[in-house]
């Protein structure tokens, strides 16, 4: 029995990097060593900036407002005193605070000069950068309340949820020798137990919550193509429990009794045109995930490479249970069976129907810098080459698994520099002193989400601070 479970499951937690190190930066606004910033400042226009700010650029000409909110966008986190850069079209720098509504707006623009840029930092949060500003890209930007949004993410770990634990055994397996595997599977936290001929589990979950199991009886493999695999799915069970605030023993799961009815469906998924694109060489996996489960309710049975190469087929079985949201089906597209680095994805809303789901994007190519390997200079010119439409470019920059730096930029981007901070952080306390690590991806971005729903990735850089 090979471990293609276990990876096709590891594929969910490295579908996107996140930054869960805390990272205890000097930010503006805070009184660090060497990094004070501006205080006050009315963020009107042409208002000052306040003591130690720059005020703003005055007179006449287009005016564009940002706000500062933390990433889940509540009004409660809205931040005020925040110091905003702006690189205006003419060169020029000007460094405003954001009043008490979050808002700074800076004015005296000519967009015939060309595009702007605007910074933030926010004490405890990552820095955001909105780069390529246009005229046309601020018309059609998503905005909140008229504000174009500058969304900071809190890069200090969130508390960990309580938990109980839940362990006993299993009956009414068709084999003792598959695989069973065990979830929480309609709840945002819980943990999942895979094992082969113990008939025992071990999970946990939420605690005072009512929650429910999630059991499968699963054999699979990899095919000879090394793109894909099948794995057939004996048995799903559904065994609910009413909330708990103790850990639980001698639980029984019964596989037989608590069998859930399951449907399928054949799709595929047409890969890029480009004859060398690595995601058409790819190892390609489809699950069926509702958006408030940390686990899926629904798997591919078979995926595989088509024979000319053009797509990937992918048969799916899936449950429906009444509390699963926003169900999405989900393909990945990985560098090979080890899901070592994602090349593309693609989702699409609602459960499975048979035919196409779509064509997966092309992985976007560096052309500056030629070589990914070698350390390049944080705010040196960045270009890349892409083969499909960039309705969205992002570059999450990391300093080893921290997320410091979120850049996004406007529709149609491909060559970007990354603009200096806000001249009150330190550098060196944020960045430290290591190469960091920019993550290019581009897609479709689903803005009440915060997620993409289509999106492809270029092979990591390395970025000298």
């Amino acid at each position: 029995m090979s471990n293609l479970y276990g990876v096709v499951r590891s594929c969910l937690a490295i579908a996107a990097l996140s930054g869960a190190v805390a990272l205890a930066g000097v930010a503006c606004g805070d009184d660090g060593d060497g990094a004070t910033g501006g205080s006050g400042g009315t963020g009107a226009i042409g208002g000052s900036g306040g003591e130690g700010g720059v005020g703003g650029f005055g007179g006449t000409g287009a005016t564009v407002t940002f706000v500062v909110m933390d990433h889940t966008r509540s009004d409660a986190t809205r931040f005020e005193g925040a110091i905003v850069a702006f690189d205006a079209p003419n060169g020029q720098r000007t460094e405003k605070a954001t009043g008490a509504d979050g808002t700074v707006t800076f004015d005296g623009i000519d967009w015939s000069q060309g595009s702007a840029a605007a910074t933030v930092h926010v004490a405890g949060h990552t820095i955001r950068s909105w780069v390529n500003l246009d005229e046309a890209g601020v018309e059609q930007a998503y905005k909140i309340d008229d504000a174009l949004p500058l969304l900071v993410y809190d890069m200090t770990p969130p508390t960990a949820p309580a938990t109980v634990t839940v362990s006993g055994t299993a009956t009414g397996l068709l084999d003792t020798g598959h695989t069973m595997v065990v979830n929480v599977t309609n709840r945002l936290t819980g943990t999942e137990w895979r094992s082969i001929g113990t008939g025992t589990f071990t999970v946990t979950a939420p605690s005072g919550e009512p929650f429910t199991l999630q059991g499968m009886e699963v054999e699979d493999q990899l095919l000879p193509s090394g793109q894909g695999y099948d794995m057939t799915i004996h048995r799903v069970m559904h065994q609910s429990f009413d909330a708990v605030t103790d850990n639980q023993t001698g639980v029984v799961l019964d596989f037989a009794t608590n069998e859930v009815s399951t449907q399928t469906a054949d799709t595929f998924i047409a890969t890029p045109s480009r004859a060398d694109s690595p995601v058409r060489s790819g190892f390609a996996v489809a699950l069926v995930c509702p958006l408030n489960s940390a686990y899926c309710t629904g798997w591919g049975t078979h995926v595989d490479i088509a024979t000319d190469g053009n797509r990937f087929d992918a048969s799916l079985l899936w449950g429906e249970p009444s509390w699963a949201e926003n169900p999405t089906i989900q393909v990945s597209v990985y560098e090979n069976s080890s899901a070592t680095r994602r090349l593309s994805y693609h989702e699409v809303s609602g459960y499975p129907q048979a035919g196409s789901l779509g064509t997966l994007l092309d992985c976007p190519e560096w052309t500056t810098p030629a070589a990914t390997t070698t350390p390049y200079p944080l705010h040196d010119p960045l270009e890349f080459e892409a083969f499909d439409e960039v309705p969205y470019t992002y570059l999450p920059i990391y300093r080893g698994s921290t997320r410091v730096w979120n850049v996004h930029a406007t529709p149609g981007t491909t060559s970007l520099r990354i603009p200096e901070p806000p001249s009150c952080v330190n550098t060196v306390q944020l960045f430290g002193t290591s190469n960091l690590i920019g993550y290019l991806r581009i897609g479709a971005l689903d803005w009440d989400r915060l997620a993409f729903t289509s999106v492809a990735d270029a092979v990591p850089i390395l970025l000298e601070p």
